[in-house]
């Protein structure tokens, strides 16, 4: 087995260690959730933002720990079938096409929009987003804007 093979199965079983702790902050927040919902009207504090307590520290670590997994996930794929460095780094929240040349063919973005969708992918963004953002005028505000709706989604969710 060689070097590298070693390393794709170290990652792929930290992927599945950043998924089963991601599964399990996520069971605690729901099992808490009612709980402190209870102790906040019991101490008269109902009204209390919930987006500064310990619930939302819970809720952004299960978000931490999925986009982590993510993140390793796709650079073991990338590994496993490429022999050439990686096209991105930091943390991003979906698998880089195999192609990438063919992707950015797919999407229809002229070449400045493609030069942004790159250098937003450099940046540890997602293909997908990444794609998005460069058609607009303001490429992070468009980011931010899928970020939070991402974030209160899942707040929602709990």
């Amino acid at each position: 087995m060689s070097v590298v093979r070693m390393r794709i199965d170290d990652a792929e079983a930290l992927v599945n260690a950043y998924a089963t702790a991601a599964d399990k902050t996520r069971n605690a927040l729901t099992s808490l959730s009612p709980q402190v919902s209870r102790a906040y009207a019991l101490l008269d504090m109902p009204g209390q933002n919930p987006a500064y307590g310990p619930m939302a520290a819970l809720a952004n670590l299960t978000n931490d720990l999925g986009t982590e997994g993510r993140d390793v996930a796709w650079r073991v794929d990338w590994i496993a079938n490429h022999d050439g460095p990686l096209e991105a780094s930091g943390r991003v929240s979906a698998f880089l096409p195999a192609d990438l040349e063919a992707a950015f063919a797919s999407t229809g973005l002229t070449p400045e929009q493609i030069e942004t969708a790159r250098n937003l992918l450099r940046q540890g963004v997602s293909f997908t987003d990444a794609a998005t953002a460069a058609t607009t005028d303001d490429p992070q505000a468009t980011l931010d804007t899928l970020r939070l709706a991402a974030l209160n989604e899942q707040i929602a969710n709990w």
